[in-house]
Order: C-alpha cells, then sequence, then structure tokens
C-alpha cells in the first residue's frame, strides 16, 4: 500500500510512503505540500496530487494607488475593520504553531 503523509511542522513537507504486507515501512519520496496518491500500477508508476495551502486577504484602502496584501504566515482571515477603512483586524493560524494570533494592519 502507499500513502502520503506529513509530521508537522516538517522542514521537508510531505512523504510518500509504501508498506507491505508484512508492515515493512519504506520511504518512497518527499517533497513540499501535501502528497495525494491517486493511483499506482502494478509497475510501480504512480499518480500524485501535490498540495499547498494558503489563504490570503488583500486590501484597497482610501489612499492606496493599488490592491496591497496584508496576510502573513499561512492564513490570515479579516476579522473587522475600522470605519474610516485605514486599519484592518486580521485572525491567522500557523499550522507550524498550532496556533491562532489577531494584528492590527
Amino acid at each position: 500500500m502507499w500513502f502520503g503523509a506529513s509530521k508537522p511542522c516538517s522542514a521537508s513537507g510531505a512523504s510518500l510512503y509504501a508498506v507491505d504486507l508484512a508492515g515493512h515501512l519504506r520511504l518512497l519520496l518527499e517533497g513540499p505540500g501535501a502528497l495525494d496518491v491517486k493511483d499506482v500500477s502494478r509497475e510501480g508508476s504512480v499518480l500524485l496530487g501535490q498540495h499547498s495551502w494558503r489563504s490570503v486577504t488583500r486590501a484597497w484602502g482610501p489612499a492606496d494607488q493599488e490592491e496591497r496584501n496584508l496576510s502573513w504566515l499561512e492564513f490570515s482571515f479579516p476579522a473587522g475593520l475600522s470605519a474610516d477603512g485605514r486599519e484592518a483586524l486580521l485572525s491567522t493560524v500557523s499550522t507550524c504553531s498550532g496556533g491562532a494570533d489577531t494584528g492590527l494592519r
């Protein structure tokens, strides 16, 4: 059986493993993001998907000439906006720390 897995905050990202009927595990591949095994042929060819996730928060303020990226870490979500539109309250979640933070931008 082949499967993709990752360790939280691993520098190598995701790994592709194979395990045989006797339970012997072997590492086949390491790569960024998450690996999704779609199919494996009898000859050992594999069809993989590679995924990475990120949420982006963008803003266009009253004095801005173009859109700005306000995001930080992997996932930033708008949580509030000041009445004059000059400040944004953002929440963020880090997959590495497992925690959430809030910031004013």
